[in-house]
């Protein structure tokens, strides 16, 4: 009777065992899909925001680059003022 009694509580022992190895493994697996889910938004952020950010970039570059143009285009109608103007006073 005893050994019987031992066999049932070691056997209820075995089967909370099993259940508890398969409550950590599905756990595990949940927390993996949730890394990974969180892994691959947080790439999804990176890549969009770097898009946006080159994206500025290029924006800022044509404004530079207009900038440029303009303050040369100013530099040169300066030059040509003065050009003249030299050349009035020396009529």
């Amino acid at each position: 009777m005893e050994a019987l009694a031992r066999a049932l509580v070691n056997e209820e022992a075995a089967e909370r065992a099993k259940l508890s190895e398969a409550l950590v493994s599905t756990f595990s697996r949940r927390m993996e899909a949730l890394e990974a889910l969180f892994k691959n938004l947080i790439i999804s952020n990176i890549d969009q925001t770097r898009l946006q950010l080159e994206e500025l970039i290029r924006n800022l570059d044509l404004k530079i680059e207009n900038s440029q143009i303009w303050t040369l285009r100013q530099i040169n109608s300066l030059v040509k003022v003065r050009f003249i103007l030299d050349i009035l006073k020396k009529e």
